[in-house]
């Protein structure tokens, strides 16, 4: 074998092994974000939760008449922080609710 020939393959070996160990890192990243393990809270403050009034209390908001967002279509319980019910609403992905939550986009289940 050629010293060019052997070089050129050695190279494409570090090439393939940094390209594998990438995806196994995004694989991994992706199956955390699945499991809810890494995902945030939102904030009243997001620029989304302002544009349709969301507050982490319903009982903040005058237009909540006694609807929050664990009885919402679009949200769906992953877990309990410090003895708070949590989870996912389709409107933040990647994010995490209050289940006592609640915005103007609530959906009766």
């Amino acid at each position: 074998m050629l010293r060019r020939d052997f070089l050129k393959n050695i190279g494409l070996a570090l090439a393939a092994v940094s390209i594998t160990s990438k995806r196994i890192s995004f694989a991994e990243e992706s199956r955390r974000k699945k499991n809810n393990t890494d995902l945030e809270l939102v904030s009243e403050n997001d620029s989304i939760a302002k544009s349709i009034a969301y507050v982490t209390d319903s009982k903040k908001s005058k237009s909540s008449n006694g609807k929050d967002c664990a009885s919402c279509m679009l949200y769906t319980k992953s877990k309990d922080i410090d003895g708070k019910e949590v989870g996912k609403c389709s409107i933040f992905p990647n994010k995490l609710v209050y289940g006592k939550g609640y915005c103007n986009s609530w959906v009766k289940k």
